[in-house]
């Protein structure tokens, strides 16, 4: 019996241990090269696509994500904390909407016919070919950004360091966000930037230590769209409502995300809770927003297509508030909350239906 139960010990560690990647035949290929990605799929049919980024993964370690996924679904049992929700939903929830939700394209449609397309940011471009982006109409301020992931960014803007450049070689770009001035946002190299990242995976890529369920399906693509700025001409506050079910329980704020970055949490209220939430709370308390009313009914609708939970990120403008996007899965599951009473109060708001189960979709689409 002791026996036994020691080989049983002994086979749940070898699932749960990460298979080598050297010596085999998953070993991950270097990618670094520019185009790598774009080389093996230039000639497929688009109809093929799906099948070709399914073969991909399989040349880029197909096996080790495949461990990582395991691991999640085994570690994500029995969850009491919005930490444990948050990574059993990685885990578990496979509804279609999610990709919707995490598609920075696909989810303004959604947005629009939820709460109207009257809170959307203008649109001056969208193309799965960056080579083919039409600058003539795009004003001096703007933002360029990839729709199958978190970050892949340039946002070009009169008031970003005078000195910050955009890189001259992408082979080893990933998911960064650059800050440019006009004068430094040289449009051949917005391109290279933006072919980078489609040839890039964001639902997982080796090192990572998550695979986000989400992004896997997004059809790569390229948004340029304007830039938000507040009344003084600077960056807006990034207002995050934590929706529960369709309640917003708690609101993050966010300010200097370009610089020194911090995060307040907010009650709906506008009381300012002794937490932190990843990153450091500022040393004043943030101002009570103009629109704050406007957004929560907003959060509340949007958060009602979810279901069990989604994270609305909007922006109050004073003349309008505008939708930022809909993240299923915030940071990841990884940041740290402290003091973690506030992790386990939180994780008490998830809704008792498991995500992903049918009890808990139902009415989903």
């Amino acid at each position: 019996m002791l026996q036994l139960r020691h080989m049983g010990q002994q086979r749940i560690a070898s699932l749960l241990a990460p298979p080598s990647l050297q010596g085999s035949r998953y070993v991950v290929p270097d990618t670094s090269e520019v185009g790598a990605k774009e080389r093996l799929t230039a000639k497929i049919p688009p109809r093929l696509e799906p099948l070709a980024r399914t073969g991909y993964r399989t040349a880029t370690g197909r096996q080790f994500r495949a461990w990582i996924e395991l691991r999640q679904r085994m570690t994500a049992r029995d969850p009491r904390t919005l930490t444990d929700h948050i990574r059993a939903k990685m885990a578990h929830d496979r509804r279609p909407i999610l990709t919707t939700f995490a598609d920075k394209i696909a989810v303004r449609e959604h947005v629009a016919g939820v709460v109207g397309a009257r809170h959307l940011s203008t649109v001056h471009a969208v193309t799965r070919d960056p080579g083919l982006l039409d600058w003539t109409g795009v004003p001096r301020e703007f933002v360029c950004k990839a729709s199958h992931g978190s970050g892949g960014a340039v946002l070009v803007w009169d008031g970003a360091d005078p000195g910050a450049r955009l890189p001259e070689g992408t082979s080893t770009v990933g998911w960064q966000r650059y800050v440019v001035r006009p004068e430094a946002a040289d449009s051949e190299r917005i391109v290279d930037l933006s072919r980078r990242w489609m040839s890039l995976e964001y639902d997982w890529w080796p090192g990572k230590p998550v695979v986000e369920w989400a992004y896997q399906d997004i059809p790569p693509g390229i948004l340029v769209e304007e830039l938000l700025l507040d009344a003084d001409g600077c960056l807006p506050t990034d207002y995050k409502f934590f929706t529960f079910a369709g309640q917003v329980r708690l609101i993050s704020v966010d300010r200097g995300r370009f610089g020194a970055h911090t995060r307040d949490v907010m009650s709906p209220g506008w009381d300012r809770l002794p937490v932190r939430l990843g990153k450091p709370p500022s040393a004043t308390p943030p101002e009570r927003p103009r629109n704050l009313g406007l957004m929560l009914e907003l959060a509340a609708a949007l958060g009602r297509a979810a279901v069990d939970f989604v994270r609305v990120d909007l922006y109050d403008l004073g003349d309008r508030v505008v939708f930022g996007e809909l993240t299923n899965y915030p940071d990841a599951g990884q940041a740290k909350i402290s003091p973690s009473s506030f992790d386990a109060e939180w994780g008490r708001y998830w809704p008792s239906a498991p995500s992903g189960r049918e009890d808990a979709v139902v009415g989903v689409r």
